[in-house]
């Protein structure tokens, strides 16, 4: 296959642009794979890249010599241009939505959702319930266009030993004598970090909350964002902040013991399934994906979104569970990845569905 992927792409950092990336990997041995995006900076091998931000012209001519026989857009930013050069060059289009925010905050996305279901070919999202609200908005008869690819990571086990665990503290400069809660996330509104500080400040001492944001964001939005976080610990030392690659955020997990996620909206969270298959307990909101994932009390944790209290009280019930409890919960969570959430399982969906769409297309 001839695959043309329109994203965000790293080094620009996120679960979206994680995914991209394990997309393109997988396909680029055996397939031709070309890459629109507006971030620089990666050298990729065996992948054509080339910048949005050129002149309509040059991309045309890229586009052109590629010759692809599928587009996949991973990003609201450059609908506009995947939808041109799907009308341009005859190429099927399908469009993956890692999140659907239709209304959120300030922000009204009705109009843009619409304009992506009409001009793509195939709609792909990454959660049951992100159908149902796509379907409901939408007003899908029996005819649909969305497909759901959940998301995948790899079999992440390991045991850890005290000596390994206090190891990797002292690397990362954590205490040796507290109970850490990593809260895996970028700084966001949406991710609800600022109840899990309130929830810090009332919370045992014996417990650390550690904040940790991708290493190399630079959103201004995050930076103003992370100030205000501050102003709202103050002096409360049980609040840390920390930027780490992913390499280093999966090197973390299991010298932590608690994966926080008090998002206010979720897909199917890489980090809340990657702490999980790394051997960490995780709590999130009952939100979104994360009632397709968890099952509270069986293989992770649950609770009401935006509630302090509800933070405070699921990590003093983790964080005083016995060996046995916890070992209980943490296999449950490995066997949950395993059988719906292996990275292997959502390669093989996305190239199951890229071929289908191109032969349904050439059979129009």
């Amino acid at each position: 296959m001839k695959i043309l992927f329109i994203s965000r792409s790293l080094p620009y950092l996120g679960g979206r642009e994680r995914i991209v990336e394990e997309l393109m990997t997988y396909f680029k041995d055996s397939d031709r794979i070309s890459l629109i995006t507006p971030d620089k900076g990666m050298k990729r091998r065996n992948i054509k890249t080339f910048d949005s931000e050129e002149s309509s012209l040059s991309i045309d001519k890229f586009v052109r010599k590629q010759a692809p026989e599928i587009i996949s857009c991973h990003t609201f930013y450059l609908v506009n241009l995947a939808i041109r050069l799907s009308k341009k060059f005859n190429v099927p289009l399908i469009f993956t939505l890692h999140g659907v925010f239709i209304k959120f905050y300030d922000k009204d996305y009705s109009s843009i959702i619409k304009k992506i279901y009409k001009n793509s070919d195939i709609v792909t999202t990454v959660s049951e319930n992100y159908k149902k609200q796509l379907s409901k908005f939408l007003k899908e008869g029996s005819f649909s266009k969305i497909e759901i690819i959940k998301n995948g990571v790899n079999d992440l086990q390991s045991n850890y030993s005290k000596k390994k665990k206090n190891i990797v503290r002292r690397k990362f400069r954590l205490p040796l004598d507290k109970k850490i809660v990593i809260i895996p996330a970028r700084l966001n509104k949406i991710k609800g970090i600022d109840y899990a500080i309130k929830a810090a400040k009332e919370i045992n001492e014996d417990i650390l909350f550690l904040i940790s944001s991708p290493k190399g964001r630079k959103n201004k939005d995050e930076i103003k964002f992370k100030k205000d976080l501050k102003n709202l610990i103050g002096r409360n030392n049980r609040v840390k902040f920390i930027s780490l690659s992913h390499n280093e955020l999966l090197e973390i997990y299991p010298a932590c013991d608690v994966c926080l996620l008090p998002s206010l909206i979720e897909g199917i969270s890489l980090s809340v399934l990657e702490a999980m298959s790394s051997g960490l307990v995780v709590a999130t909101t009952a939100v979104g994906g994360n009632i397709e994932i968890i099952n509270s009390g069986k293989n992770g944790f649950l609770f009401k979104p935006k509630s302090y209290k509800e933070i405070i009280k699921v990590v003093g019930y983790i964080t005083s569970m016995s060996d046995k409890k916890k070992n209980k919960v943490l296999k449950n969570a490995q066997e949950t990845i395993r059988a719906y959430f292996s990275k292997d399982k959502m390669l093989k969906s996305y190239k199951l569905l890229f071929k289908k769409t191109i032969l349904n297309y050439e059979n129009k």
